[in-house]
């Protein structure tokens, strides 16, 4: 699938443990601050810097905006393109493999 150019792809469960429950239920905590906040940082994500996030449709993206805004703190400049690609495929914007 191709992607918004300059974009780089990170999968939000990432930032995720899955657990399950008695009744066999799974569901997810977020993992230690310190395990993820170094995979961000080593995306080039923090202070200062500025981040839009997309994804497919725009709903998986929001983990995401909370991990790096709120959780780890790494920036206040972090946006959601809430149109995400699905909008922007439609478009003839730049596009990479």
């Amino acid at each position: 699938m191709d992607h918004i150019k300059g974009a780089v792809n990170r999968f939000w469960k990432q930032d995720f443990e899955e657990r399950v429950n008695k009744y066999r239920k799974r569901y997810y905590l977020l993992k230690p601050k310190k395990n993820i906040s170094l995979l961000y940082e080593s995306l080039g994500i923090g202070k200062g810097k500025e981040v839009i996030l997309y994804c497919g449709l725009g709903l998986m993206s929001g983990a995401t905006y909370y991990v790096i805004k709120y959780y780890l703190d790494l920036t206040d400049k972090v946006r959601l393109y809430d149109g995400s690609w699905n909008e922007y495929s439609q478009t003839s914007l730049p596009k990479e493999p």
